[in-house]
């Protein structure tokens, strides 16, 4: 059943379990994960996840809708979190940041650390945006495992 198409909310919720070097989590909707991986050559292997999901608010019963997912992160591993303001991100011509453009400063930046990529990123998504008007919230979290 429709409920109101005009307010929804998009979700993950997401666990790290140190024992078993498990991320876990459920979608609604959200925004994909990203996840850095080192390799032997140096080069990190940037992984996009989907969260699944369906956003919440929209339909009242969404209980299957929501699975639960999880992968196991390696020492050096990092995983990016944000939200869709970070995507839909406009600029002055109101050309929008997009996953594509994330990923690949991802992919380009050097061997940082988490605090540093998410400053790194930050930076990059200000300076797309320069003198625009914030669209949207900009929410990001930038997590390694050590």
């Amino acid at each position: 059943k429709l409920l109101n198409k005009q307010k929804f909310i998009s979700l993950v919720y997401a666990e790290y379990s140190a024992g078993d070097e498990t991320l876990t989590w459920s979608g609604a909707g959200h925004e994909h994960i990203i996840v850095i991986r080192e390799t032997q050559k140096g080069e990190p292997q940037v992984e996009v996840i989907m969260t699944g999901g369906i956003v919440l608010g929209v339909f009242d019963d969404i209980e299957d809708d929501i699975t639960q997912k999880s992968i196991t992160l390696n020492k050096g591993d990092k995983v990016v979190l944000y939200t869709d303001g970070v995507t839909e991100a406009r600029n002055e011509e109101n050309e929008m940041f997009t996953l594509e453009r994330l990923v690949e400063i991802i992919k380009q930046a050097p061997p940082l650390s988490a605090q540093e990529l998410l400053s790194h990123i930050n930076e990059k998504i200000q300076h797309y945006i320069g003198d625009a008007a914030q669209y949207d919230d900009i929410t990001l979290v930038v997590m390694e495992r050590t």
